[in-house]
Formats: C-alpha cells, sequence, structure tokens
C-alpha cells in the first residue's frame, strides 16, 4: 500500500510538471521585431561644407535598413530654430531646395518605420559661398596728374596727386586754402575698384591746439581716372594746461564728398 502511494505521489508531480510546462508556453507573447532603420547621414552636401556659389542645391543623404518615406525639415537660411518640415512621406533621397549665396543652411530627414519608431539624423548644416569680386586691373601711374576737384556745391579747386608707390597717390592739398602748411593726404587703391584715405592728422601750426583728423574711403575709375571720396573731418579745439596736459574742449565733425577729375 505504502509502494502504491509513493507511486501515485510521483504520478501527480510529474502531472504538474507538464502543466506548468505547458502554461508558461502557452502564457508567453510572441517577441515583436522592430525592424528600425539605420540613422540616416548626409551625402551632399556633407554637414559643415561650404559649396560652390549658386541659387539651388540638392540635399541627399543615405539611410540603410529598408526605409522608403522620410519627411525632410529645411531652415531656409533663417537658422537652426526655424527648422521646418518641406517634405512628408518623401519616397527619394533626394531634395531640391533654393539658396542664395553668403548664407548657412540646416536640414534634418526623419524615416518611420512600420511599427512607428522614429529614426532622426543629427541635424545637417552647410554653407553656400560667395562669387568672388572679379579684380581690376589698373596702372597707378595713370591716376597722376593734376586734377579739378569738387566738394558739393563748393569749387572747382585743383589738386595735384603725385605716385608714393604701386598702389598710393598723394594729394598735395586736401584741404583747399589752408595755410600752411598744407594738408598732406594718400589715397590707397586696392583691386576692386575701391579707394581708401590713410588716417592722417592735421595742425595750422605746430603749437596750434586745432588739431583735424580726417578719414574716409570711395572709388575710382579705370576708364575716366577720376576718384569720388566720401571722407569725415574732425575737429578738436584743446586748451593747453600749465603742467603741459590737454583737455579737449570742443570737437565737431564735417562730412563731405570730393568728385576729382583729371584735367
Amino acid at each position: 500500500m505504502k509502494k502504491y502511494n509513493i507511486f501515485l505521489v510521483m504520478l501527480i508531480v510529474i502531472a504538474g510538471v507538464f502543466t506548468l510546462q505547458s502554461c508558461t508556453q502557452d502564457d508567453s507573447p510572441i517577441p515583436k521585431v522592430q525592424n528600425t532603420y539605420n540613422v540616416p547621414t548626409a551625402t551632399a552636401p556633407l554637414s559643415d561644407a561650404t559649396i560652390s556659389p549658386t541659387t539651388k542645391t540638392v540635399l541627399n543623404w543615405n539611410s540603410t535598413g529598408g526605409s522608403t518615406k522620410w519627411s525632410v525639415y529645411f531652415d531656409n537660411g533663417l537658422g537652426v530654430d526655424n527648422l521646418k518640415q518641406i517634405r512628408q512621406n518623401h519616397s527619394s533621397d533626394t531634395v531640391n531646395v533654393a539658396v542664395a549665396e553668403g548664407k548657412t543652411y540646416h536640414w534634418q530627414v526623419e524615416t518611420v518605420d512600420a511599427n512607428g519608431v522614429i529614426t532622426k539624423s543629427s541635424i545637417f548644416a552647410f554653407t553656400v559661398d560667395v562669387t568672388p569680386t572679379p579684380k581690376i586691373v589698373y596702372n597707378i601711374d595713370d591716376f597722376v596728374g593734376t586734377y579739378s576737384v569738387m566738394e558739393g556745391t563748393y569749387g572747382p579747386y585743383t589738386v595735384h596727386l603725385t605716385k608714393v608707390n604701386s598702389n598710393t597717390l598723394q594729394n598735395d592739398n586736401f584741404w583747399d586754402n589752408a595755410p600752411n602748411p598744407l594738408w598732406v593726404i594718400q589715397y590707397v587703391f586696392d583691386d576692386y575698384g575701391n579707394v581708401t584715405l590713410t588716417p592722417s592728422t592735421y595742425r595750422t601750426a605746430a603749437t596750434s591746439m586745432t588739431v583735424y583728423s580726417v578719414t574716409g574711403s570711395g572709388t575710382y575709375n579705370v576708364t575716366t581716372k577720376g576718384l569720388s571720396v566720401d571722407y569725415t573731418v574732425i575737429k578738436n579745439v584743446y586748451t593747453l594746461h600749465d603742467d603741459g596736459t590737454t583737455t579737449t574742449v570742443k570737437t565737431t565733425a564735417d562730412a563731405a564728398t570730393d568728385v576729382m577729375t583729371k584735367q
């Protein structure tokens, strides 16, 4: 009888094990396969690249893993905080966009898999280069000579430009009718039609407490050999103290344009 009881207990235990295994297998969830796509990468323009001057370009990206639809965001040159969606469920890995020289653009790509998992790229950036201004070929010797100058309604009066070096001329009488010494200034030419006044100061006498300074810039014309220069003259009046120090008591500014015609 005892052996029979032991055998019965063993049968019950074995049946319980099979029942537990069966329940465990039946209750286990079927795992989902997430087909999340790889993060898109920029192929053109490469991120942080500078591209040649243009008014349009193509955004191109690479997204492996089976993705076939993308959303594309573009800031239109307004800054990274202004990314706006320009394509949704886009079936191509390229997008044409309008651009302008000298601007930096940001863009981003995202895709969604069958289970709704979103994969976003990093934010890409590129800059459109500026078309270089063509250089002007000039000979400084062509600008040496006598000029008639009009300063607004004042003039004309005569100045003489002499050569300092291959890109600099000197004016012997910037301030018409100035007391001696004459105010001599220089004009520096660049290769793009621009001329700059070398900053200069002037006193009517070595001990004068009135000091003038001038700055300015303008343009030159290789055809007419003329110059047009906008300038500002600052007049500072000082007071001399017994200890040799000075104090500025008055400052005034005068702006004008010299139109210089070669004679």
